[in-house]
């Protein structure tokens, strides 16, 4: 089976999905590690570009992080184990890159169910990450 499976999560109901089937894996196999991975609106370079006062850094750290808390509450009613990891930059490269880093063993992403011309036009997280990323990627495509 998987011994690290990552998850993105960004507080859609497809990365709600996600997080539902990464719950499903870990029943079937108690080694499996889930890791939560969600993506900062800003780098770490466009804060010190922006020259952002350490609070507003903060501030916006913690708006991000408000994504992540539904997520966490699932696996801690289900009871299981899982790691939290915040990346920074372009989400489909961070994450992407993160996985092939940390030899994930399988990415499962959402889909968010752009339109064909604005996903022609400006790609799709997900589209970048099974493009990218050396393991096998799970997207749960919106009902």
């Amino acid at each position: 089976m998987y011994s690290h499976v990552i998850v993105a999560i960004d507080g859609s109901d497809d990365s709600i999905r996600a997080a539902e089937e990464a719950l499903r894996l870990a029943e079937q196999s108690k080694r499996t590690m889930i890791e939560l991975v969600f993506v900062a609106e800003h780098t770490k370079e466009t804060a010190k570009a922006q020259a952002l006062p350490m609070i507003d850094a903060f501030e916006t750290s913690k708006q991000n992080r408000q994504q992540t808390f539904q997520v966490e509450a699932m696996f801690e009613e289900e009871g299981v184990p899982y790691v939290l990891t915040e990346l920074y930059g372009n989400p489909g490269k961070a994450i992407a890159d993160y996985a092939n880093e940390k030899n994930a063993d399988l990415v499962i992403i959402g889909s968010r169910g752009i339109g064909k011309m604005k996903q022609w036009l400006l790609g799709s997280v997900s589209q970048r990450v099974v493009n990218e990323a050396a393991c096998p990627v799970l997207v749960m495509k919106h009902r």
